[in-house]
């Protein structure tokens, strides 16, 4: 599994190996906003994106979009720790409401699911209005051929800790208050699919059971880089399998030229910049540790308790989406919500690769294969460009000059 890369002199951890020069220019892409004739919005839209939608925020609009004959069906896979329902909707034409209907159906199905860290809210606000913009669009879309499975409020206990961002998301860019990232029972539900301690887990666990999806989309928002993308993406870091390889080599490439080419927006594998090698367990050689240059970029490991490796440890696809942080709360609904969008048609035009994904993962290995127990980063050489923004001193060491921005600085707008 090639996970490890060396961009100019800089070592790069990611998820993919299809990698671009990029340039630093950032095109605000065309707004995905409700039509005059929608009958419901959210509250993020109808707030001008000052505020995330609560718990009964999101239920209601489910309810109001169900009640206007939107083709949708609600339901529950099950219970948080205080007792909430995780609503999910399935969405397909024809509708199905059942796994077996919609395996008989023959379609791939989607599992897409929100806030599992219920500060990183703009998933949740851009898979609701999608799913409202599907239903009500009467021209042909993707729901005539895909399956789509939504849990927009995965984390709802979560969701409802509601504190100033600068309390919940330092690193974040708005909107003013958000959830908390734990569970109502302090648990990291993004590190729990494999003990399962939670509740929302054994209920996901079972619905990843029940409907067996041919990708699961994971969104959240990144923790504090500043570089020069809307949104960054990873696919499951398994390393067994043909899941891993499949959507890094022929779906991620395709999302971002579209996303760039289509939707206005650059991404890039997902990570974070580093100015050492903690996750090797020593300093670069020769890297002086007082040395403030940035050496690395560092994304996640394999390991099964993030939900998109676990899922990739199944044999399904998977994508982890991380909307930058530092945009403002509308541009990252509006990239994710592209995003997801651009997925689900590659999806509906893929059907044929991910019927041969699933039908091989069902065969299991070949008796006598090799299968891996292990895996490590490693490094492979790569040369390209990853815009880092500079950071300018401000006279006052205590002054925040923007949500997410260390106090003392500002952010220059060059790459």
């Amino acid at each position: 599994m090639r996970t490890r890369f060396v961009l100019a002199g800089v070592v790069i951890l990611a998820g993919c190996s299809a990698l671009k020069s990029v340039g630093s220019a950032i095109v605000q892409a065309a707004a995905a906003t409700p039509s005059a004739a929608s009958v419901v919005a959210t509250r993020a839209e109808r707030t001008g994106y000052r505020e995330t939608s609560t718990y009964d925020d999101v239920v209601g609009f489910l309810d109001v979009l169900q009640a206007s004959g939107a083709g949708i069906v609600q339901g529950s896979i099950g219970r948080s720790s205080e007792g909430r329902e995780i609503q999910y909707v399935v969405a397909s034409r024809p509708l199905v409401r059942t796994p077996d209907e919609a395996r008989r159906l023959g379609r791939p199905i989607v599992y897409v699911q929100a806030n599992i860290h219920a500060g990183e809210v703009e998933g949740k606000e851009a898979l609701l209005a999608l799913l409202r913009d599907l239903v009500e669009q009467a021209a042909p879309n993707v729901l005539d051929s895909i399956v789509l499975v939504a849990v927009p409020i995965y984390n709802a206990d979560g969701n409802e800790r509601f504190a100033p961002q600068a309390k919940n998301r330092y690193e974040q860019n708005g909107p003013e208050m958000v959830g908390q990232r734990p569970n109502g029972q302090g648990l990291d539900l993004n590190r729990d699919y494999i003990k399962a301690e939670a509740p929302e887990t054994r209920a996901s666990l079972a619905a990843f059971d029940a409907w067996d999806p041919d990708l699961f989309v994971d969104l959240h928002t990144t923790d504090g880089s500043f570089h020069g993308y809307a949104l960054t993406y990873a696919p499951p870091l398994a390393p067994v399998g043909e899941a891993a390889p499949f959507v890094r080599d022929s779906l991620l490439p395709v999302l971002r030229e579209r996303m760039r080419t289509r939707d206005g927006f650059e991404t890039f594998d997902y990570g974070n910049f580093d100015r050492d090698e903690r996750m090797f367990g020593a300093p670069v050689a020769g890297h002086d540790t007082a040395d403030t240059t940035i050496h690395a970029w560092v994304t996640y490991d394999h390991r099964p308790r993030f939900g998109t490796n676990y899922v990739g440890l199944r044999g399904r696809a998977a994508i982890l989406s991380e909307a930058f942080s530092h945009d403002p709360f509308e541009r990252r609904v509006k990239s994710t919500y592209a995003f997801v969008r651009e997925i689900l048609s590659l999806v509906a035009e893929r059907r044929a690769s991910f019927d041969r994904l699933a039908r091989r993962a069902a065969a299991g290995p070949a008796t006598g294969s090799m299968i891996a127990i292990r895996a490590r980063l490693t490094r492979s050489p790569f040369t390209a460009a990853i815009p880092a923004e500079e950071m300018e001193r401000v006279a006052d060491s205590t002054r925040l000059t923007e949500p997410g921005v260390p106090r003392g600085m500002r952010r220059s707008g060059r790459y």
